[in-house]
C-alpha cells in the first residue's frame, strides 16, 4: 500500500509540473525557459524550466539575483537528485531516514545555489534581504527547487561562515595523519582461508609450505621438462614462472622429496674475436624434437594441461577425445612438435610417422619462388615459434634469402614452413 500511495503521489506531482509547462507561456532565457504563471507563486525550478509570476516578470520586479539563483539550480541539474530520492522513497517508503535525507539534499541544493550567486560578486547582506522578500512558507512543488522560508536561517548561517584558504589547507593536511592513525589502529593481519579449505591447506598456509595440490602440479611440470635433454631443453616462460613460484612455496623437506628443478644450460658467451666472418659460419643444426619418456597416454594427459593442439589423422580434435582414443587403442602412434614460444602440437595416427628426414631443408632453388608455390597450396608459416601471415613470411624471405627454412610436408592438408635466423 505504501508503494502504491507514494507512486500515485509522485505521478500526480510530475503531471502537475508538466501541465504547467504545456499550458503557460514560455520566455527563452540563457540555457533556461521561463514559464510564466498567472497565479502568485514563489520562484522554483524543474530541470531547465523556471516557474515565475507573470506580472512580476513582465514588470521586471524579480531581481536578477533571484533569477540567477534559480538558473544555477537548472545548470547544476539539481532536479536529477530530487527525482532520484523521490523514486527511492517510493520503494523504501517505510524508512524514516529517507525523509531526513531528502530534506538534507534540498538544503544542500540551496547552499550550492547561494554559493554560486555570492561567487559572482553579489553583496551578501543585499542578497539575504532579497531571499527574505521572496521566501514563503507556502508549499511548493515537491519535485522542484524553490526559495523556502524554513531553510533561510541555516542558509544565512552558512553564508556568514567563511573559512580562509589557509585554514582549509591546514584542515586537509591534518586529515592525512588522522586517517593513517585510524587505519593502523583498527587494522589487523588476518589469515584468510576459503570456506571449503581442507585442514592440510590451512596448516600449509600457516607453516608457509606448498599444499599437496601445488606439489602435484610442480612435480608434473618438472617431470615433463626434466624428461627433455638438458642440451635442447626449452622451458616456456609461463611454466618457468609457475615453477619458480611453486618452488619458493615449498619447504626444505618438500624440495628434497620432490623432482629436481628443471634447469637450462645458459647460452655460451659471445666470441671475443670480432674479425671472424660470421657469414661463412654454417648454421647449427636444428634442435631435436623432444621425446618424452612417458607412456603415450601419460604424455597426452600431461600435454592436455599445457593447452596443446591435438590432431588425429591430420584433423583437429579435443584433448578429451585424444585421451579416449589412446585408452581405446594403445597401439596408436603419437608425435609431439614443440615450439619456443607457443603451445605444443600433438599428432596421433594409426600409421607410423615418417622419419625425421621428412622435416627437410629447402632444396637449392629460388627460396622466394618456392615459398610462393607452397603458399598457393595453403602452407602455414612459423617464425620463432609463432604463426605469421603468408605475406609477412614472403616479405621476410625477400629481404633475407639466407634465412634457414624448414618444411614439414607430412600433413595431408597443408605444408608447415618454419623460418629461423640460424
Amino acid at each position: 500500500l505504501g508503494v502504491l500511495f507514494f507512486s500515485i503521489k509522485f505521478i500526480k506531482n510530475l503531471s502537475n509540473l508538466i501541465q504547467k509547462i504545456q499550458n503557460n507561456p514560455q520566455v527563452k532565457g540563457r540555457n533556461v525557459l521561463h514559464v510564466l504563471l498567472n497565479n502568485p507563486t514563489t520562484p522554483h525550478t524543474f530541470f531547465r524550466y523556471i516557474f515565475l509570476n507573470k506580472q512580476k516578470f513582465e514588470a521586471n520586479e524579480i531581481p536578477q539575483e533571484v533569477l540567477l539563483h534559480e538558473q544555477i539550480h537548472a545548470n547544476q541539474r539539481h532536479s536529477i537528485d530530487t527525482l532520484f530520492i523521490e523514486l527511492i522513497q517510493i520503494i523504501f517508503w517505510f524508512n524514516p531516514l529517507l525523509y531526513f535525507l531528502k530534506k538534507s539534499i534540498k538544503l544542500n541544493h540551496e547552499f550550492l545555489a547561494d554559493q554560486g550567486v555570492l561567487q559572482l560578486g553579489t553583496d551578501p547582506y543585499t542578497y539575504q534581504n532579497l531571499l527574505l522578500a521572496f521566501s514563503s512558507n507556502a508549499s511548493s512543488p515537491t519535485l522542484a527547487n524553490s526559495i523556502n522560508y524554513s531553510f533561510i536561517k541555516k542558509r544565512f548561517t552558512v553564508m556568514k561562515t567563511q573559512t580562509s584558504s589557509k585554514a582549509k589547507w591546514l584542515k586537509s593536511l591534518f586529515i592525512i595523519p588522522l586517517l593513517s592513525v585510524i587505519l593502523y589502529g583498527f587494522s589487523d593481519r588476518t589469515l584468510v582461508v576459503k570456506p571449503n579449505a581442507t585442514a592440510e591447506e590451512i596448516v600449509s598456509l600457516q607453516e608457509k609450505k606448498a599444499t599437496p595440490e601445488e606439489l602435484k602440479e610442480y612435480n608434473r611440470l618438472a617431470k615433463i621438462y626434466n624428461a627433455q635433454p638438458i642440451e635442447s631443453r626449452v622451458v616456456k616462460l609461463k611454466d618457468l614462472k609457475r615453477l619458480e613460484y611453486l618452488y619458493k612455496r615449498m619447504s626444505q623437506d618438500q624440495k628434497e622429496q620432490s623432482a629436481p628443478f628443471p634447469e637450462c644450460i645458459p647460452p655460451p658467451p659471445p666470441a671475443k674475436n670480432s674479425s671472424l666472418d660470421h657469414s661463412k659460419i654454417p648454421p647449427p643444426p636444428p634442435p631435436a624434437i623432444p621425446s618424452y619418456s612417458l607412456e603415450p597416454i601419460d604424455q597426452v594427459v600431461a600435454l592436455a594441461n599445457e593447452h596443446s593442439a591435438f590432431f588425429y589423422e591430420d584433423k583437429p580434435i579435443t584433448s578429451d577425445y585424444a585421451i579416449a582414443l589412446l585408452k581405446a587403442n594403445k597401439n596408436l602412434h603419437v608425435k609431439t612438435t614443440t615450439f619456443k614460444n607457443s603451445n605444443p602440437i600433438v599428432n596421433i595416427s594409426a600409421k607410423p610417422f615418417p622419419a625425421e628426414g621428412s622435416l627437410k631443408q629447402l632444396p637449392g632453388v629460388d627460396p622466394f619462388a618456392y615459398l610462393m608455390d607452397l603458399s598457393k597450396k595453403g602452407a602455414v608459416f612459423y617464425m620463432d615459434g609463432k604463426e605469421i601471415p603468408t605475406e609477412k613470411a614472403l616479405e621476410i624471405i625477400r629481404k633475407d634469402p639466407n634465412l634457414r627454412i624448414e618444411i614439414d610436408e607430412t600433413s595431408k592438408e597443408y605444408p608447415i614452413v618454419t623460418l629461423s635466423g640460424c
